[in-house]
This record gives structure tokens, C-alpha cells and sequence, in this order.
């Protein structure tokens, strides 16, 4: 090694180097959680996806039946105003 080298600087670039690593493996780890956190939502995405198709075919449903139930209710009415006449 060259004399003219100063230690002092030798010390940065292996501290920075350090640094760097540390820095590089704790982006690692942020990268990793950021993936699972992605495939917990997807999932709980798909859920929620599932939960409301079931939901407006039950919705659906409902509504037909209450439209059965207000066409009973008009032929009960009507047939109360004819024998009233």
C-alpha cells in the first residue's frame, strides 16, 4: 500500500461501504414486508370481492321478492275495493 494514502480516508470509504450494506439490507427487508403486506390485501381483495357478489345476488333476491309481495299486496287491495262496491 501506498504511504500517501491517509488511514483517515481509508476509515470513510469503509464506514460509508458499512453504511451501504446496512442501508441495502434494511431496504431488503422493507422490500419483503411491502411484498407480503400486497399478497395480504390481494387476498383479503378477493374476500371482499366474493363477499359483495354474494351480497347483490342476495340484494337481487330481496328485491324481486318485495316486488312479488307489493304485486300480492296491490291484487289484495283490489279485490277489498271490488267487494266494497
Amino acid at each position: 500500500m501506498d504511504k500517501r494514502v491517509p488511514i483517515a480516508l481509508i476509515l470513510a470509504v469503509a464506514v460509508q461501504t458499512a453504511g451501504m450494506v446496512w442501508w441495502a439490507g434494511r431496504l431488503s427487508v422493507r422490500v419483503d414486508q411491502h411484498a407480503a403486506m400486497i399478497a395480504d390485501l390481494r387476498l383479503a381483495d378477493t374476500a371482499q370481492m366474493m363477499d359483495s357478489r354474494r351480497i347483490s345476488g342476495a340484494l337481487a333476491w330481496m328485491d324481486e321478492r318485495l316486488k312479488a309481495h307489493a304485486e300480492t299486496l296491490n291484487d289484495i287491495k283490489n279485490a277489498i275495493a271490488r267487494q266494497e262496491r
